[in-house]
């Protein structure tokens, strides 16, 4: 809307819209903690993923989400500080996305008593970074000979598509071999291997 001041009936719409999100969102948290309670027999020490969303990228939105079932260390604090009282559950696993800031805060903060917090690394995000690191080596790479000659980047060399390979036989390489890691260290070494087998 482009009228200054809107109209004291959108902010009326706007705290109506607001007041039934919450309740809407509390009543799902609540039934959602019930079931996981329930299908832990009771136990209260469950495994939780804290990730959040902008509404634009960079970080410059005022609008923001964090979501547990993180972006911002004071909201994976709230979430972890409040789950006894809320839900009566204690999340002792978090998997996150890779910024170990929000899991240190938690840590920290030792939200509950003799209880250990175990942090799990996402491989979807793991596989993001690998092909986020081989795009920066590209860029920074960009126009310089290596020892053949020849740049990095180019026909049959490391092109976006054969970093989009490279991460998804990595990512199967740890999917696939999970809870060996002699195996996963192999796995992930033969694509190497298979890789400089051919120019």
């Amino acid at each position: 809307m482009n009228l200054h001041p809107p109209p004291k009936r959108f902010y009326e719409s706007l705290h109506a819209l607001n007041n039934a999100t919450e309740k809407v969102a509390k009543v799902s948290m609540a039934l959602a903690a019930a079931e996981t309670l329930s299908f832990k027999n009771g136990n209260p020490n469950v495994p939780v993923a804290i990730d959040g969303t902008w509404q634009k990228t960079g970080h410059t939105s005022l609008n923001g989400v964090v979501t547990a079932w993180g972006m911002d260390v004071e909201d994976a604090l709230r979430i972890f500080n409040r789950s006894e009282v809320l839900h009566n559950l204690r999340y002792t696993q978090y998997l996150g996305d890779g910024d170990s800031k929000p899991y240190k805060a938690v840590l920290e903060s030792k939200p509950y008593k003799d209880v250990n917090i175990e942090k799990l690394e996402c491989v979807g995000h793991v596989e993001k970074r690998k092909g986020t690191r081989l795009r920066a080596l590209k860029l920074k790479l960009k126009g310089k000979k290596l020892e053949d000659k020849k740049s990095l980047g180019g026909r049959n060399r490391l092109t976006g598509a054969e970093i989009d390979k490279l991460q998804i036989y990595y990512s199967l390489a740890i999917r696939n071999n999970w809870g060996n890691l002699s195996d996963m260290k192999q796995a992930i070494w033969a694509t190497f291997f298979h890789k400089i087998s051919t120019d």
